[in-house]
């Protein structure tokens, strides 16, 4: 489809050279500016509201002459002196000296070089740590530390009874010691494990074991790292624990648990028949 262009024609331009011709503006024509009727008027109402107030001083304060000028120091205000009565006040008596001497007489009085040479004769000269060498290569370490030397030998309590040992070995404490061995004989070795306290062992056992099973189940397929390598190995271990108490219990209907001499608690021992 071919296009069409739209060809200007010069009879369709409005064109003219008189258009270059300049042409001053026209003049703007301005409104008159508004002014109220009643602004005289106002003006007048305010100076009369204002002159009422006028009871001070002039009604229009004179103005000094230009001859009279401001002056330096001309405007300081001088205030009359006040006399002021002090009341006599009784003062406390001031502290004596520690020792009726000055600071400065006290620190005349100190010889220093005195002090000096004394507290150096009076020092205790520091003595060497004593050292032993262990070696033919020069090696040496400290002789406390080494133990070579007998330290504990000397000490007040070496060789004796401590005095825990000797409280504990009393008649009080020993009839003490008689009464438990006696209260431990009394109690049975055994407990024997009654037939309702077997089934509710065995339903929780399995209920264990159904929780772990469905931990089991949850786990990925691929065991491709350490931490699931790890955890999938607790998981078998711990069921087969589980089987293993199931089957042991499910087997011998008649169980003794092994009881602790000092608390009535069973312990892990089971003993089956």
């Amino acid at each position: 489809m071919a296009k069409t262009c739209a060809v200007a024609m010069p009879s369709d331009l409005n064109e003219d050279i008189r258009n270059l011709i300049y042409e001053e503006p026209p003049p703007e024509v301005k409104l008159p500016m508004y002014h109220s009727k009643f602004s005289k008027k106002v003006r007048e109402d305010a100076k009369k509201v204002k002159n009422c107030h006028k009871t001070f001083g002039y009604a229009e304060v004179p103005l000094e002459p230009p001859t009279n000028f401001l002056k330096k120091k001309t405007r300081i205000v001088r205030r009359p002196l006040v006399d002021k009565q002090k009341f006599p006040q009784e003062a406390k008596p001031g502290l004596p000296p520690k020792s009726g001497r000055t600071k400065e007489e006290e620190r005349e009085q100190k010889n220093f070089r005195r002090d000096n040479i004394i507290r150096v004769v009076r020092a205790v000269p520091k003595q060497p740590v004593p050292k032993v060498i262990d070696t033919r290569t020069g090696h040496t370490q400290k002789l406390e530390a080494s133990g070579l030397q007998p330290k504990y030998i000397y000490r007040k309590g070496y060789g004796k009874v401590p005095s825990y040992l000797r409280q504990r070995y009393q008649p009080s404490h020993q009839e003490e010691q008689d009464a438990k061995e006696e209260e431990r004989k009394k109690k049975p070795p055994l407990k024997y494990v009654t037939e309702e306290e077997r089934e509710e062992m065995l339903i929780g056992l399995k209920k264990n074991w159904e929780l772990l099973q469905k931990e089991f189940q949850l786990l990925p397929m691929v065991t491709d790292t350490v931490p699931k390598i790890k955890r999938k190995t607790q998981l078998e271990k711990r069921l087969k624990e589980l089987e293993k108490d199931i089957d042991l219990i499910e087997r011998n209907p008649v169980i003794y648990v092994a009881c602790d001499n000092d608390r009535d608690s069973p312990r892990g021992s089971l003993k089956c028949s």
